[in-house]
């Protein structure tokens, strides 16, 4: 789930670059802005600096010259953060009709027959009541004959054996876990992407993600 996660902060919707465009224009503006303030008070005596002659004016004015293309860049950033804003509107659009579809035809249930299959299920169920059926007539048949001498040993044995089992099992849990996460986030994209044809790559990132959340918590 975690790699996922990382894969797909590499990848920007439309509604976060435009976010992000924003936050750089107002941050380059106000850099620029602050800078080309100082560079003025500075040339124009207001207060002091080391450099004098010739070399104060032409270190002002590459300076100058410096601020002002941070001062452009912003008002750019800002103007192409105004057109992303408009595709992230389409991009939510587009977005919102995907999510109603899928949940409206899926959920946990089906995803995971889906992946699993009925035949499988049906062959997990007849080995499970096999198994159970051996272990009850195996356990019908036993008798409890010698229990005093090693009951002491057995249970400290016991307990080692538990500790071992349950940290095995939990491991396996995890291993299940993140296997059925990358089965079921393949699934979604697959089912998605024969939808609906030529979705970026970010969007359907973004819309797996949400949907996987939504359905499996």
């Amino acid at each position: 789930m975690g790699e996922s996660g990382n894969e797909n902060k590499s990848l920007m919707t439309m509604e976060q670059k435009a976010g992000e465009l924003r936050s750089s224009g107002y941050v380059l503006i106000a850099v620029g802005s602050v800078g080309l303030l100082a560079v003025i008070l500075a040339l124009s005596g207001v207060f002091s600096i080391s450099l004098q002659g010739v070399m104060k004016y032409i270190s002002g004015g590459v300076m100058g010259f410096l601020f002002l293309v941070f001062l452009l860049s912003g008002f750019g950033a800002l103007k192409r953060s105004k057109k992303a804003a408009l595709d992230a509107g389409r991009e939510k659009e587009k977005r919102d009709e995907i999510l109603k579809w899928f949940l409206s035809e899926y959920d946990a249930e089906k995803i995971d027959e889906s992946l699993t299959g009925p035949e499988e299920e049906e062959n997990t169920k007849g080995e499970t009541e096999e198994v159970s059926g051996d272990e009850t007539e195996e356990s019908s048949g036993e008798e409890t004959e010698e229990k005093s001498g090693d009951e002491a040993e057995e249970s400290s044995e016991d307990e080692e054996e538990t500790e071992e089992d349950e940290e095995e099992e939990y491991a396996g849990a995890l291993t299940d876990e993140n296997e059925k996460y990358f089965e079921r986030t393949a699934f979604m994209r697959e089912r998605i992407s024969e939808r609906f044809l030529e979705l970026d790559e970010a969007l359907l990132s973004d819309i797996t993600d949400r949907l996987y959340t939504e359905i499996f918590g």
